[in-house]
């Protein structure tokens, strides 16, 4: 047997607090797999949540936290509680949109963060000398009464764990097991600080023998990291405490190897240093891919990553990012999964966007759209539900055909039980017109077949219309998880013979069953349990909660393409990596003025407090340069552009402003876009097949030609012939 390194069995002296979750993850794996025997103890690897978490525990609290889902559910409750009444108010049109309680949640955090309670807010606004009163009145109502819920329902949010943490470690008089053993804390590539989180790093550094802050920035580039200038400030302002505090500087564009490394220390420079600097001659190290629109993008990017793969690359060498990945998550998922490229998700997958979860929700639409044909096709013949309960099923296309021939378009005027109640009756007088037997006939076997499936609709059907009563939330709940076992979902997931199916598909299903807890937990916080409610408000509460939760990769992921955001991909590097989205309006992202504080508001608002609260626009605009400039940072050995000439609208966009820059830098050559060493235009074609696409139409014109004369067939399967013979040809 393997002896164990001492390390590998003693607790670890020091605290690490990373920028990412992922970022822990590949210490802790990079740990492993240093160790000779396969095991760790006492690592500890942290993020600020997941610290702030783990210190939590031992503060002594009758309260209970409340989820970000909760909180979006009582500011809601909140709002409508003050304004249901009122026939008018400065936010009474907004009551009902979505986007509004989350920006009430972004301000209230943003205050709390600073320490502004609702007290020292409302004494604020009541001292306001210009602009708009009423709005602010009514915002510190509604932060008002939404604190006075925290209390009543003895509830705190994260941002009061995070204050209760910071004060807890501050006091020296409280000990904390957690820290023993702890002798050095090393903070590494974090730069933008909350207020809460620089406090407690200063509450750890007293009680910690070291400290040590490694801040990224390159010195020659304090017009980039202007943003960054801030921070080192405050930590060089604590000089004159007593405590052993090291602050570091990490460089980033030391990351890049040969010609990447020149680009990246002239990126957007504004010194006037790069007028007369020659441009870069790149070979191989640089390349722009411009489609015509962001799928066409997702696609390209597979299809150049499968080509390194295939060349022996690992993927674990190969990163993806965007400024703003939810335009592209669902895209790059399913081209990965086309193409078999391995895949880590910054924060999982979207618990949405799995299949399993389309067939659950499909219930709801069933109910919105009256039981409409088309929808109660899709989940009869659903991979996802076992539709015949493990009886006999009959075949999908006879299925389609007898509700077809029944004429069924959606439950109006009883629409399923009727129509193949009456396609019963015309078979049945079929089989008596024509004198034959029962039972030896067709016309006998497909009165049974309808009678069987309509039995089995209308079970179905009643079981989803229990969903058109009020009835509790915790009632709703039951109903789901009762009709999800009766459709058979759990089974099927399960008879998958797909490893990787089953496991995504095993974690979905467990992961809803969290969120349903979840749901249920908020619920008795809120002590909403009696509350009578509808189903479409249920389905909408259900989709908050959801909408929250992602399906976390496991560790064996960790070591495949990793499709982070510019935020995520904070002191991590790769040999080949793919800049994405790149885009006006995209890259840099797209700022808009807050809807409830506007810059002059913000500015009066900070004067007034004291102290800085609130960013300006142009104090957030100097945060996208850098980002940009981390991202070109974690190149080594290729970097990729890529960007689509049509976004997600349908809207013509021109190249990012930052990808210009760039291309600046490179010597321009001949029959390239921006002089990048290798374009990879894709046209849009008007029409288009994959290779397997083209296989099944001339397989089915070869059977179509073989089972109908020529002479039989209409003009437009001609055509279609024609056509799908030239394009194969070509």
């Amino acid at each position: 047997m393997a002896t164990m390194k001492r390390n590998d069995l003693l607790e670890d002296d020091t605290l690490h607090i990373l920028p990412t979750f992922l970022r822990v993850e590949e210490e802790l794996v990079s740990a492993l797999d240093e160790s000779e025997c396969g095991v760790i103890f006492g690592k500890k690897f942290f993020t600020f949540p997941q610290l702030i978490e783990r210190i939590y525990e031992e503060i002594q609290s009758h309260k209970t936290i409340l989820s970000p889902a909760g909180q979006l559910v009582l500011v809601e409750r909140v709002v409508d509680a003050i304004y249901k009444d009122k026939e008018a108010g400065y936010f009474k049109p907004l009551i009902n949109s979505n986007s509004f309680s989350k920006t009430l949640i972004n301000l209230v955090n943003t205050l709390k963060s600073y320490d502004i309670t609702s007290v020292v807010f409302e004494s604020i606004v009541k001292k306001w000398k210009d602009g708009d009163k009423e709005r602010l009145r009514e915002l510190a109502g509604i932060y008002r009464y939404y604190q006075v819920k925290l209390d009543e329902f003895e509830l705190i949010d994260h941002s009061d764990m995070n204050i209760a943490v910071r004060d807890f470690v501050a006091d020296q008089g409280n000990e904390i097991s957690f820290l023993k053993g702890v002798h050095n804390l090393k903070v590494e590539d974090i730069y933008d600080f909350t207020p809460v989180q620089f406090d407690l790093v200063i509450a750890l550094a007293s009680r910690i023998e070291h400290t040590k802050i490694i801040i990224p920035y390159d010195h020659d580039r304090d017009d980039i990291f202007s943003y960054v200038e801030k921070t080192i400030r405050k930590f060089e302002s604590l000089w004159e405490l007593n405590i052993d505090i090291d602050l570091d500087f990490k460089s980033q564009h030391d990351n890049s190897q040969g010609k990447l490394g020149e680009i990246t220390k002239n990126y957007f420079r504004q010194d006037g240093t790069t007028s007369g600097m020659k441009p870069v001659n790149i070979e191989d190290e640089l390349i722009l891919i411009e489609t015509t629109g962001i799928y066409q993008e997702a696609e390209e990017i597979g299809k150049e990553i499968r080509k390194l793969l295939d060349e022996g690359v690992k993927p674990g060498e190969i990163g993806v990012l965007f400024r703003d990945l939810s335009l592209y998550s669902e895209m790059i998922e399913d081209v990965f999964h086309r193409f078999k490229v391995p895949m880590y998700f910054r924060r999982g997958r979207p618990l949405l966007s799995n299949n399993v979860m389309k067939t659950i929700l499909s219930i709801f639409e069933m109910l919105n759209n009256n039981f409409e044909r088309n929808t109660f096709l899709k989940i009869i013949r659903s991979n996802y539900i076992d539709f015949w309960a493990g009886e006999d099923p009959i075949a999908g296309e006879r299925m389609e055909s007898y509700i077809l021939r029944a004429g069924i378009i959606d439950d109006r005027g009883n629409g399923w039980e009727g129509k193949l109640t009456r396609l019963i009756e015309r078979i049945d007088r079929k089989i008596k017109s024509s004198g034959e037997e029962a039972g030896n006939s067709d016309a006998r076997l497909e009165s049974d077949e309808v009678e069987r499936l309509k039995n089995r609709v209308l079970y179905v059907k009643r079981e989803i219309e229990a969903f058109r009563k009020k009835n509790t939330i915790g009632g709703f709940i039951d109903i789901l998880k009762r009709l999800i076992q009766d459709l058979g979902i759990p089974r099927k997931v399960m008879c998958c013979e797909d490893e990787d199916i089953l496991k995504r598909d095993s974690a979905s299903l467990k992961k809803f069953d969290e969120v349903l807890k979840g749901l249920n937990t908020t619920v008795k916080q809120l002590v909403l349990e009696k509350e009578m409610v509808s189903y479409s408000y249920f389905c909408n509460l259900l989709m908050k909660f959801m909408e929250e939760s992602f399906i976390l990769s496991g560790r064996e992921f960790l070591h495949g393409v990793k499709v982070l955001n510019l935020y995520e991909s904070r002191g991590l590097t790769f040999d080949y990596l793919f800049l994405g989205g790149l885009m006006e309006d995209s890259s840099p992202g797209r700022m808009w003025q807050d809807p409830l504080f506007k810059d002059e508001d913000k500015a009066q608002f900070n004067h007034m407090a004291g102290k800085k609260v609130f960013l300006l626009m142009d104090e957030k605009w100097e945060e996208e340069p850098l980002l940009f400039y981390l991202g070109l940072s974690c190149a080594r050995k290729r970097l990729y552009f890529s960007y689509g000439q049509i976004d997600a609208k349908g809207r013509t966009v021109l190249p990012s402003l930052y990808l210009d820059e760039v291309m600046r830098l490179v010597d321009k050559k001949d029959g390239f876009a921006f002089g990048a060493a290798r374009g990879l235009v894709v046209p849009q074609l008007e029409e288009c097949f994959e290779k397997d696409e083209i296989e099944n139409r001339l397989a089915f014109t070869i059977w179509r030609t073989s089972f109908n004369d020529a002479e039989k067939r209409d003009n437009d399967k001609k055509r279609e012939e024609t056509f799908t013979t030239a394009v194969f040809n070509k």
